[in-house]
This record gives structure tokens, sequence and C-alpha cells, in this order.
């Protein structure tokens, strides 16, 4: 029988957990799914423990040294027999229904491209990691980073293949980002409002190198999302709009200024062509300047009020909020 569903499970030195992982799979309600694992040059012996599964589900790969997860993602997704991509993380845990539930609600929302979970933080965090559920909140999100988690993540192969979408090396770690924006494009996106995975936290999980990278790549590809609607971004604007993006505020007043030309010319256009439902993302740009232009009075003083104030009044922010932003303003 073929397999409805694919788990894409991409392992790199992953001996500690990859047994909880697989266990958490093979024992999922749901039973007509294959389980790819791609094991990416691991040098611990995750590879002994995956093949001493007897598991007729299991196929198992081995990468030519170690290639990454982006290069380990396209090839199970290559590899892949079923309809729909499930992807799975090699320390994550599934809980037993999520299978079961997520490809329930694929087949019952025809529309829909790729939809996510909550998840669950387990090991050096606690707590329910949970994104907006809708497809006008998700696709208003993703201006401004991701908004679904990944291993939580079912895709329908045939958009994928019918618009040859893949994850781009490029992006590195930000991968996923780009692939559901680039799915959001094509397809509608959601969220089931249910914890159905455990998602491992692990200390000191990006350096600093490393989370430079991502904030590079995350910027390049809501710079991106801007540029498609006809916004004009320069090279120049690069640094503006990553320190924006990361929530690095304290702008001079040139640097504000543009800030609010980039973004009022982008609800202008959106406004348009309601490639992003304006009533939502009009009421995030707002909110991000308000924060931009509050926590940049130290450096304009009034002058970050009087821009603000021009561009969108200020009846949205609250009583307390207004009194804290014109004090310091003057203060300065």
């Amino acid at each position: 029988m073929t397999p409805e569903l694919s788990v894409i499970i991409p392992v790199y030195n992953s001996a500690e957990y990859i047994s909880e992982a697989i266990a958490s799979i093979l024992n999922q309600s749901y039973r007509n799914f294959e389980l790819l694992i791609i094991n990416d040059g691991s040098k611990d012996n995750s590879g002994t423990i995956i093949k001493s599964y007897e598991d007729s589900r299991i196929r198992y790969f081995e990468n030519d040294g170690n290639k990454g997860m982006v290069y380990s993602l396209n090839r199970g997704i290559d590899e892949s027999k079923g309809r729909y991509i499930v992807r799975m993380d090699a320390d994550d845990i599934a809980l037993p229904s999520r299978l079961e539930r997520q490809f329930d609600f694929m087949e019952l929302h025809l529309d829909i491209g790729v939809s996510g979970t909550f998840a669950e933080y387990i090991g050096e965090r606690t707590g329910i990691w949970k994104y907006d559920v809708s497809h006008n909140e998700i696709k208003c999100h993703l201006m401004w980073g991701s908004s679904l988690i990944h291993p939580t993540a079912i895709v329908r192969k045939d958009i994928l293949i019918k618009n040859n979408i893949r994850y781009e090396e490029h992006y590195h770690d930000t991968a996923d980002f780009k692939l559901w924006v680039n799915l959001g494009r094509v397809s509608k996106l959601a969220n089931l409002p249910e914890v159905l995975l455990k998602y491992r936290v692990h200390k000191d999980q990006a350096t600093i190198a490393r989370k430079k990278l991502m904030d590079e790549n995350k910027t390049e590809i809501i710079i991106g999302q801007l540029s498609i609607t006809g916004v004009n971004i320069s090279e120049s604007d690069f640094a503006i709009l990553r320190r924006f993006i990361t929530f690095e505020y304290g702008f001079s007043i040139s640097e504000l200024k543009r800030l609010f030309e980039i973004y009022t010319d982008f609800i202008s256009k959106n406004n348009f062509t309601k490639e992003y439902s304006p009533h939502i993302i009009n009421l995030q740009i707002s909110r991000r300047l308000f924060e931009a232009s509050y926590f940049s009075t130290q450096q304009c003083g009034i002058n970050a009020v009087r821009l603000f104030k021009k561009h969108f009044g200020l009846n949205n922010i609250s009583f307390v909020e207004k009194l804290k932003f014109y004090y310091k303003g003057i203060k300065k």
C-alpha cells in the first residue's frame, strides 16, 4: 500500500534522542506512513541505533558526509512516496495523535498547502510555543518572521512539485521561513491550535555568529516580500531594516523617516493589491513603527512623536503610552 504520509527526519549526531523520536512516530494512531531517516554524516552511533529497528515503514539513507539540513530535507522529499511531507526533528517527540490529526485536517481543508501545530517546549525551556492560526494572520506575520513551527509542518507534495518549490540552501537555518513565504504565494497556510509535538530546546542552541547570519537571511527574505509589492529598497536600507526587524531600535531621525517612507509606501501599494490583509498588516506596521519611534526618542526627541503622529495618529495608542511617549520626547 502506498503511504499517504512521508515523515522526514534528518539526523546528525543525535544518538541521545533519536530512539525516542523514532518511537514517537512508529507508535502513532495513524498507520499509513513511511518514515524517511536521513543520516547526515553522524560521527556518533546514530546510524547503529537507527539500523537496529526492524520496521518496514522505515527507509534509511546515508549522506556522503555532512551535507547539512537543507540538503537532507530536499533529499527526503525527492525520495518520498507519500502525498504529504511531514517534518520531524531527531530530538523532538510527536504526540500519539499527531499524524492522524494533521492528516484529517489537511483532507478537510483542500485549499491549505501547509499547516503546522502548537508545540510544548522541553529541555532547557518550558511552556507552549504557538502562532496565529488563520491564513491571513499567518501570511501577515511572515512580514516579520516565520509563523509556523518547522518540525510540526505538513505540506502537500504536489504543490511543491507543481511550483518547483524546495528548501533553498542559501538561507541555511532560515530555509523554512523562505519555504513558508514561497508556499504562501501559491496556497493557503494554517496552524492547528493543538499541541501535537514536544520541541526540545538545547543550551546555547545558536551561536552569536550563527544568529547574525540568521538575522541577515531573515532580513533578506522580508525585504524580498516588500520588493515584490513594488516598494523600492536600496542597499543602504538593508542595515536599517535589519535593525528594525530584529528590534534593535534607537534610530536617528533620518533613519526613522526612511522606515516610515518604506512602510507607508508598502501600505499604499498593498491597500490596492490586497496581497496581505490590509486591516491586519496595517495595524501590525503601525504598532512596530510606534515601538521604533518610542525607543528612538533619546536620539530624535519630540520629532519621533511628531513623525509617528503625522503618519498614523495616536488613536490606537493607549492613554498611558501616549503620556510616556510625549514625556520621553520632551525630556530629550
